[in-house]
């Protein structure tokens, strides 16, 4: 019974550390589409500057490799013209 729930304890951590860095990632997609409009416009600029700082990690992966870029183009893309 013991090592059941030790087997638990061990097995959320490790799940919640490998599944917020994934999370962390996919949610610029939403994001981006919440604060802009299908034209590329920022509908809430107040709020523009706290979420750039945010995902200013992913830029800098994103701005390094040219494939992941375009990935995460057409990712947020896919976000933007369906909100």
């Amino acid at each position: 019974m013991a090592d059941k729930k030790e087997s638990k304890t061990i097995r959320f951590p490790v799940f919640v550390v490998l599944l917020l860095p994934l999370g962390y990632v996919l949610s610029i997609g939403p994001v981006v589409a919440l604060m802009t409009d299908s034209q590329w416009n920022i509908t809430y600029p107040e709020y523009y500057r706290l979420v750039e700082a945010f995902y200013t990690p992913v830029g800098l992966i994103e701005n390094s490799n040219e494939m992941l870029r375009s990935c995460f183009s057409a990712y947020i893309d896919f976000f933007v013209q369906r909100f």
